[in-house]
């Protein structure tokens, strides 16, 4: 049995007890019927390569209450887009494809450069955003979930805990968020247990009572790719345009909307999807990679002006950082022993040694990259200075769906 303890700024929505997956999905049914629900996938052409990818294609099937699937891809040339289309012909889903780096959007996203509109970037942000952007022409959209498209032990059980609180009208939350175990034969999820979590309570230390950072602190698994939320908050996002994308999201959240309507949901006591190497030869993507662009991204959103993060704040962060590190891994040790699960202090050790060298990195780099932070304009300042773009982009969608 789960606990139902609250704590933290926003709602925790645990599983108590076990709900029918086909008592959920009436409810859902009825519900959408005045409100609609969306869905991005936003995809890599890698991840059509394994086994995930197709088991949520044909799970998403039966999700009849979804009134749209859009599944927004990148990293694919013209023989791949054209392998991922006759696929998802054949499998009758009812998907649309955002062929991301094909040449018509991508000389749609040009022009929008060219306006000061959008930045020229590559990244998971500018995919769910021109996703999103899609989706947002279609005014009887209410509700945009979003999910990773690498998760092998998908059920769409997951997406509907997503939905409910925020369909469900004695409920009526604006957003909401996914947690689950990263675990297998030991524990994953290094990126929040020893990256996020110590950084966010080592800043919590020195910069006490920050509404931002209790926020944040108050999220489980800040860095899941799982979340709802609804027409209002969506047309007001302005995304990270590179990979902080997670906690992009969770700033406009929390600038947009009621801590009181924000919630966590417990979607699955058991998620597995493929694990990053912390280095890697493709450089982008490697876990350090990811952890260099949240620290950039997470500094920028506290000190925008460069007043906070001087030379003796930045030596007090990575001093804390190191202590909240520590005892991070003397509790998943504990953790790990008390489950027998398997523990490598040494692993654990050298990893938070990188991630100490990452973030010391991005503070070094801090000052010089706030000219470069690149963040997409909302759909509503998009609609109100070139709704034409939205229009070819509607456009393009629907014929390279056919």
């Amino acid at each position: 049995m789960s606990d139902f303890f609250q704590n933290g700024n926003i709602t925790t929505l645990q599983q108590l007890k076990s709900v029918s997956l086909s008592d959920i999905e009436n409810k859902l049914r009825k519900f959408s019927q005045t409100r609609q629900v969306a869905l991005i996938l936003p995809a890599i052409y890698t991840e059509f390569e394994g086994n995930a990818l197709p088991l949520i294609l044909n799970d998403l099937k039966k999700a009849d209450y979804l009134s749209k699937i859009i599944l927004s891809l990148d990293s694919a040339n013209k023989e791949e887009y054209l392998k991922v289309k006759k696929f998802l012909s054949d499998s009758e889903i009812k998907s649309k494809i955002l062929w991301n780096n094909g040449p018509e959007i991508t000389r749609l996203c040009q022009e929008l450069n060219l306006k000061g509109l959008l930045p020229i970037s590559e990244g998971k942000g500018k995919s769910v955003w021109l996703a999103m952007s899609y989706l947002l022409q279609d005014s009887s959209v209410e509700i945009i979930g979003l999910h990773d498209c690498d998760i092998s032990n998908y059920s769409r059980e997951f997406l509907t805990r997503l939905i409910y609180p925020v369909i469900h009208p004695d409920i009526n939350f604006e957003f909401s968020k996914g947690y689950y175990s990263r675990l297998s034969d030991k524990l994953y999820g290094r990126a929040t247990r020893l990256f996020f979590t110590p950084l966010i309570r080592s800043l919590k230390n020195l910069m006490p009572g920050h509404p931002f950072l209790e926020y944040l602190d108050s999220f489980r698994f800040v860095l899941s790719g799982e979340c709802v939320l609804t027409r209002k908050i969506a047309t007001e996002m302005q995304l990270a345009a590179d990979w902080g994308l997670e906690v992009s999201i969770l700033h406009q959240v929390h600038k947009l909307s009621d801590t009181q309507r924000i919630c966590q949901v417990e979607i699955t006591d058991f998620y597995e999807h493929k694990h990053r190497q912390i280095n890697n030869k493709n450089n982008s993507l490697s876990l350090s990679n990811t952890v260099l662009k949240i620290s950039l991204l997470l500094f920028y959103y506290l000190d925008q002006k460069n007043e906070i993060f001087t030379k003796d704040f930045n030596q007090s962060l990575l001093n804390l950082y190191w202590i909240h590190a520590n005892r991070a891994i003397k509790q998943y040790k504990a953790l790990s022993i008390f489950n027998n699960i398997s523990y490598s202090v040494n692993q654990e050790f050298e990893t938070i040694k990188i991630f100490y060298k990452t973030i010391d990195n991005a503070l070094e780099q801090y000052s010089k990259s706030i000219e470069k932070m690149k963040f997409m304009k909302s759909w509503n300042s998009i609609n109100t200075t070139n709704s034409s773009f939205l229009e070819r982009l509607v456009n393009i969608v629907e014929i390279e769906s056919r």
